[in-house]
């Protein structure tokens, strides 16, 4: 459900509109189809985000065993529920998660749109050390860091 209370089909109308003009109907026939070494699937929100669909049914339905994480510093709510206290839940519990659905997290880029330059720099610095995992601030430094981590995890499944 949405958080306008109504079902969300979005994922379902994208589906069918790449079936019916021809293409792959979902994520795993587009696999069978084409067998790429990689496959790159945006997520729209948290894993745990009340708007839906999130997380669970992108890993589950495209099957997946990598995943980079988006995560924004200093942002305390998800967007359009802060009046409904959603809170956005740690970094390491959204990690913890993705595990537990048989991914692995690769790394963690931050959405910098919040926060003053010294103090992301330094959360950062802080989140890769707690989590041993690359932690990068893509508008300002690129993606060039990710390429060894996706390269080496296509190597090493």
């Amino acid at each position: 459900m949405g958080a306008d209370g109504r079902l969300s089909v979005h994922g379902f109308i994208q589906g069918l509109r790449r079936h019916l003009a021809g293409g792959p109907f979902t994520i795993m026939d587009f696999a069978r189809q084409s067998a790429p070494d990689l496959m790159l699937l945006e997520g729209q929100s948290g894993f745990r985000n009340p708007s839906g669909p999130c997380g669970a049914e992108i890993l589950l339905s495209g099957d997946v065993k990598g995943v980079i994480m988006v995560h924004a510093p200093f942002r305390t709510h998800y967007v359009d529920h802060e009046s409904a206290g959603c809170i956005i839940p740690t970094v390491e519990s959204e990690i913890e998660l993705i595990r537990m659905h048989g991914a692995e997290t690769l790394a963690v880029v931050l959405n910098t749109e919040i926060g003053e330059p010294g103090r992301l720099k330094a959360y950062q610095q802080d989140l890769a050390t707690k989590l041993k995992l690359p932690v990068i601030r893509p508008i300002e430094e690129g993606v060039d860091r990710l390429l060894p981590v996706i390269r080496d995890f296509i190597a090493n499944p």
